[in-house]
């Protein structure tokens, strides 16, 4: 085990080194539960769950469909999290803002751990309610990537 004595850099550093669930679990023990956390924590805790769900990760193997579920939802809901922030963050007067929130919206489309969570196809392989959620995240981050471009 990893352990810096600092739970996020633990966190990174297991995912830096290939080990998802670990790192997932670690993002999931000290992630805070309201939008105030830390937008790029958020991210890579999101990342971490979602590399989870698609089995990528040297710790993975065992996981069962049960376990993939948990960390897909996990993974949506700390990506729902980030989008609403950012999106708050599109509305800020702040230039400097919007483009970091503009950023990391396109970075949420071309990240490609969750290409297999943002393709159409697979999504529609997941149950009805889990593919609504991620069909209608993934149109609200276009919307917001056009909203973003608007704004400059």
């Amino acid at each position: 085990p990893i352990s810096t004595g600092d739970p996020l850099a633990d966190a990174r550093a297991q995912a830096a080194s290939g080990n998802s669930l670990a790192a997932a679990r670690q993002f999931a023990a000290h992630q805070p539960e309201d939008s105030s956390g830390s937008s790029d924590a958020r991210l890579e805790a999101a990342l971490a769950a979602a590399r989870c769900a698609l089995g990528i990760g040297s710790d993975v193997g065992n996981l069962s469909d049960d376990d993939r579920t948990h960390w897909r939802k996990q993974a949506f809901d700390w990506l729902s999290a980030d989008v609403a922030t950012r999106a708050r963050q599109i509305d800020a007067d702040d230039r400097a803002t919007r483009d970091a929130a503009a950023s990391a919206l396109r970075r949420l489309q071309q990240e490609p751990d969750l290409a297999a969570l943002r393709d159409e196809q697979a999504i529609l392989r997941l149950p009805a309610d889990e593919a609504s959620g991620w069909l209608k995240l993934w149109f609200q981050i276009q919307e917001l990537e056009k909203k973003a471009g608007r704004s400059h």
